[in-house]
């Protein structure tokens, strides 16, 4: 859990037909574990390539990748398919830029750490 919130600017997101973004993000950071955290939630049915840019951060990066993805608005979990819907955890290891492409209908954590390399 992320105790200081920190600026997120998003551009060129995709827009609803009312004007409004589809896809979200906040940051925060957790000084006791020392990792930042980024959450994003893409709410449309296309992929979403974005490009994270950290300023401040001079040291290599390292972190997990977290995915929580359906493939319909009407996929949910059942007593025979308990886990057509589960979260994915993926390791991460990157320099100062990174390009995720958000899965459709989905929420994406990355948790990112100074690289002990």
């Amino acid at each position: 859990r992320g105790d200081v919130m920190l600026p997120v600017t998003v551009s060129g997101a995709p827009l609803a037909a009312n004007q409004q973004p589809r896809v979200y993000a906040c940051a925060s950071l957790n000084p006791q574990g020392r990792e930042i955290i980024l959450k994003f939630v893409n709410a449309t049915a296309e992929p979403v390539k974005t490009e994270l840019q950290l300023k401040g951060s001079a040291v290599m990066l390292a972190g997990n990748v977290t995915v929580l993805a359906a493939s319909g608005l009407n996929d949910e979990n059942s007593l025979d398919q308990p886990n057509r819907i589960a979260p994915v955890t993926t390791p991460l290891d990157f320099g100062r830029a990174l390009q995720p492409t958000l899965n459709p209908y989905s929420l994406t954590i990355l948790r990112l750490r100074p690289s002990l390399r």
